[in-house]
């Protein structure tokens, strides 16, 4: 990008980064002002999202520095974002300004062997970390169940994992970590350095996570995963409570939903499954509970599943919703959910998995359900549910998992006494609220009606008189996939992003799975397009590793099949597209030691 074409804001960071660390194509930057989450269009009308100027992607902590510091001289709002795999808008900019793409950030910065710690630059993603350790047979002790968002992300927004019950929150398995404050400014910081903490859990409200490191443990391969079933989910969760008080904590409990929930499985229906990951210990027998063990091979299958919780023939896309609950208090939660649920008149998923938390064990309870963006009315009556259930869940004495712009109102549940003091060091470090405003604290940067809506006094009488009359007024219809496009039917997880050797030869994340199905929807809306965008769609090797990790298992090579013959019955230069293809193997070949191999453990 050139001078000429930047905008005025960007040309401070041009001059002192190069253009290459500045983006403001049209494509790029609509890719960076969404996250996983489809909000109908009247929200975000009512929200006014506002599409970034031009993004930042910084490729060391000191260029980092270098943005933040200049953005916030010349006044300029900036949004932190990693993959962007969230679906509550966390990443989502809301006010005119730039976002601060860390996907470049990226990379192992130091292992030692010895003390098994890990030292991690926040963009990396779990899937080329975990790579990165295979070879010394070690693993890190907690990690999402989205196996691809990044490092620095995940901490951002609490850390709670797989593997969390036993090693508890990611703040616990920090030994240091690198800030970049909204000043510009670096500290690094340790877990006995006051407000050490406040980072790790505020989603880049009072700073950016740059670097960690991390304290791994062993890989434990081949440990055993037992699978159970239960007759009901309070007989699961009586089991789990009396396995960890003989036995200790296992690495891993996670409630995987009912039998039927299962496509593709024999289970048996209406009984709910649960997976522990044991390492070198046993699980008792759970014949007291009702429990009967599952074959080894069926419980390999669900494990596998594990970072796929949204992998499943409905759809075309899907809403959640996700909170903290004691363990007693998660069946009758989940019962009322799915009573709401049948009264809504659409299916649920639950997902859930232990975490251990100021001495207790938590769940961590992740309920999906599908919606179809392509009826208005539908996706319209139909979002309010996640924050119908979040709020539930808050009756039940639990918290949402999670604040980003969706759950501000009840930021203040999530937090308690924190909260005053959350706000207050804002005010501190970031006086100007300039960094990743709009959220968290209050929704919206200027008084519109849907952050009316959203302050904390009206939101839990506007929740409550959804869940009254929205049953009522509610289309019917089941939202299944059957008639939905691939297109239709990403979620944009992200997991096609950090697996691409497109993306990864040349950080152009417009190159991905995710990108190019949202140009095959726009083309099939009719949408004119640009040819550059066009034609750069091209650029793909075809090796299918999207397709291998693509959490809804979408046939993306027959969508690239016809993303081409759509695009080249536009173009009429084919010399030109075979030279452009051409470049782009040759970029790709010069940059093979960073393509990794295919697969996925």
């Amino acid at each position: 990008m050139s001078l000429n074409d930047a905008p005025s804001a960007a040309r401070p960071l041009i001059d002192a980064l190069g253009p290459g660390r500045v983006v403001a194509s049209p494509g790029q930057l609509r890719l960076l002002s969404g996250d996983m989450g489809t909000p109908p269009r009247l929200f975000e009308q009512l929200l006014r999202n506002q599409p970034p100027l031009f993004a930042v992607r910084p490729q060391s902590t000191s260029e980092l520095s270098t943005a933040m510091g200049l953005l916030a001289r010349h006044g300029v709002a900036c949004t932190p974002r990693g993959l962007g795999s969230s679906g509550l808008g966390g990443a989502v900019p809301v006010a005119e300004g730039a976002v601060l793409d860390l996907s470049q950030l990226a990379g192992v910065l130091g292992l030692d062997l010895e003390s098994r710690q890990v030292r991690v630059t926040a963009g990396t993603s779990f899937y080329h970390l975990q790579r990165a350790l295979d070879p010394h047979g070690l693993a890190l002790q907690s990690r999402p169940s989205n196996a691809f968002g990044t490092v620095g992300g995940w901490a951002a927004c609490g850390g709670l994992g797989l593997g969390s019950l036993r090693a508890g929150p990611v703040v616990e398995q920090v030994r240091s970590m690198v800030v970049v404050l909204p000043d510009g400014s670096r500290e690094q910081l340790g877990p006995g350095d006051a407000g050490f903490a406040d980072f790790f859990d505020t989603e880049g409200q009072l700073g950016v996570i740059a670097e960690l490191c991390l304290q791994l443990r062993s890989a434990d391969r081949g440990a055993p995963v037992v699978g159970l079933s239960f007759p009901d989910l309070g007989a699961a969760l009586g089991y789990l409570d009396g396995f960890v008080a003989r036995e200790g904590r296992p690495h891993t409990a996670l409630l995987v939903g009912r039998g039927e929930e299962q496509h593709g499985l024999s289970c048996d229906a209406g009984r709910e499954l649960l997976l522990l990951e044991v390492g070198s210990g046993r699980a008792p027998d759970a014949g007291d509970h009702g429990g009967e063990r599952l074959s080894p091979g069926l419980a390999a299958q669900l494990w596998r599943r594990r970072f796929f919780p949204m992998d499943g023939p409905l759809g075309p896309v899907f809403l959640a919703s996700e909170s903290l609950l004691e363990l007693g208090k998660v069946a009758a939660y989940v019962a009322r959910a799915r009573g709401l649920a049948g009264r809504y008149g659409v299916p649920l998923h639950v997902h859930c998995h232990a975490a251990h938390l100021g001495g207790e064990p938590r769940m961590l309870v992740l309920i999906i359900f599908p919606c179809d963006p392509s009826r208005t009315w539908h996706h319209l009556l139909l979002t309010p549910l996640a924050a119908v259930l979040t709020a539930r869940a808050r009756k039940a004495g639990g918290v949402p998992y999670g604040v980003g712009i969706w759950n501000t109102p009840f930021a203040r549940t999530r937090f308690g006494e924190r909260f005053d003091q959350l706000k207050e060091r804002k005010r501190a470090l970031d006086p100007q609220g300039l960094l990743n405003p709009g959220k968290f604290f209050r929704v919206g940067v200027e008084a519109r009606a849907l952050p009316t809506l959203m302050s904390p006094g009206l939101y839990p009488a506007s929740l409550g008189a959804a869940a009254l009359a929205t049953p009522w007024v509610l289309p019917e219809g089941d939202p299944h996939a059957d008639g939905a496009t691939t297109a239709e039917r990403c979620i944009r997880c992200g997991a096609c992003v950090p697996i691409c050797p497109a993306v990864v030869a040349t950080g152009d994340e417009t190159l991905s799975a995710r990108a190019k199905l949202g140009l095959l929807h726009r083309l099939r809306s009719g949408e004119e397009l640009d040819l550059a965008e066009l034609e750069a769609s091209l650029r793909c090797l075809d090796c299918g590793q999207c397709a291998e990790v693509c959490a809804r298992s979408l046939d993306l090579l027959g969508a690239w099949q016809e993303l081409e013959q759509a695009v080249r019955g536009r173009c009429t230069a084919p010399q030109t597209l075979a030279e452009l293809i051409g470049s782009f193997a040759d970029q790709v070949d010069q940059q093979a030691d960073r393509v990794l191999e295919r697969g996925l453990d």
